[in-house]
């Protein structure tokens, strides 16, 4: 092995001023410690959220809307109309949660009964609102047990009676308790009407016009309230707004489909489909492509009728059938799944025509567009 030889140098002292720079290299085993946050900053990052939120809730409030006529809904004419009560006929099926939340609250904040009562200089209680509690139950006992003992109502069972008082303090008008379930078992017969509850349409109307005697009549404030209600709870729930949109009749729905012929010429093609297309396009769950023109690219024509051939459709048909399932009168979740499993079986031929309905659509679309037409022809040379 070869030598080492060993040399050792003597340094001098450090200076008296020395001062050693620091070591930013580990010295060991790096380690986790876990800290507690705290402090303004993270105050301010937490509650962000809640300020926009309350930010945007007082401008809703506070901020008018605009090309709302209040007046002219004040009456409630047509009940049935559910965005016109709430000044969204323009919108309808177009209008967002947020649109139908500030409407409902600057109608509440106009139109809510103790508002008018306050106005008038009346008392600032009404039958709907600002009934005070004790006497509101007394007077609601005495109502049912002078409905339920009134000789008029003597020839109705009283299981029926006791259903009919159920169904009109939800709200339910006469036609609604006639496709009721429960009536039908009494109207076709059952334990309680063995031979079918005759004359079911008066003895409906009967009741209520006792019902109602002793309840006390409505100011029209209360009337039109209930009924703004009625129409925010249908359009705020996400099932009860597409079985409404799906018949809002008022939309100006029209499901007819151009005549399957040859177009006089292309503009002819286009003036005729384009317009079929685009009313068909609000049932679409997502947005669809637009027909085009001549100068569309055949790629795009293409895309096109394959995303109509695969069309998902959100439409329901639950309130264009008489005898469906009102989910609200359902006792408890287990009868809630089976009406919505008996719903869900009726609408299933309606789901179907509208299946074939868009299908025809597409088809006959694709068959006369000229430039399929010119595409095929451009293939075969």
């Amino acid at each position: 092995l070869p030598s080492m030889a060993i040399l050792i140098l003597e340094l001098p002292p450090c200076p008296e001023d020395f001062q050693a720079e620091p070591n930013a290299g580990l010295t060991g085993w790096p380690c986790v410690r876990k800290l507690q946050n705290a402090g303004r900053a993270l105050h301010s990052f937490l509650n962000k959220d809640d300020a926009a939120a309350k930010a945007s809730t007082d401008a809703e409030n506070s901020s008018p809307s605009k090309g709302i006529d209040f007046a002219a809904r004040a009456s409630m004419e047509d009940k049935q109309d559910f965005y016109k009560m709430l000044g969204l006929q323009d919108l309808r099926y177009r209008a967002t949660q947020q649109d139908i939340r500030r409407a409902y609250r600057q109608c509440c904040i106009k139109y809510h009964p103790d508002k008018l009562a306050q106005k008038e200089g009346q008392e600032a209680t009404s039958p709907v609102a600002g009934r005070d509690e004790e006497e509101g139950e007394k007077s609601d006992l005495v109502r049912d047990e002078k409905a339920s003992d009134s000789p008029e109502l003597s020839d109705i069972p009283k299981p029926v009676r006791a259903t009919l008082e159920r169904l009109m303090q939800q709200g339910k008008t006469d036609a609604q308790i006639l496709n009721n379930y429960q009536m039908r078992e009494f109207i076709d017969g059952n334990d309680v009407c063995p031979k079918g509850l005759e004359n079911a349409e008066e003895k409906i109307g009967r009741f209520r016009r006792v019902w109602e005697g002793q309840s006390g009549p409505e100011s029209e404030a209360d009337v039109a309230f209930k009924a703004l209600s009625n129409a925010y709870s249908t359009l705020s729930d996400a099932a009860k707004r597409r079985a409404y949109d799906s018949q809002d009749m008022s939309a100006d729905i029209d499901d007819t489909l151009p005549a399957d012929k040859r177009p006089k010429d292309d503009a002819d093609f286009y003036k005729t489909w384009a317009p079929a297309f685009e009313r068909n396009a609000r049932w679409s769950t997502k947005p669809m492509p637009s027909l085009g023109n001549e100068a569309t690219p055949i790629e795009e024509v293409l895309e096109f009728y394959d995303a109509w051939v695969g069309i998902e459709s959100w439409r329901d048909f639950t309130m264009d059938m008489e005898d469906a399932f009102d989910l609200e009168d359902a006792s408890c979740r287990e009868e809630r799944r089976w009406m919505e499993r008996q719903n869900k079986k009726m609408t299933e031929k309606h789901d179907k025509d509208e299946k074939t309905r868009m299908s025809t659509l597409v088809s006959t679309a694709h068959k006369w567009d000229p430039r399929i037409i010119k595409y095929k022809e451009d293939l075969k040379n």
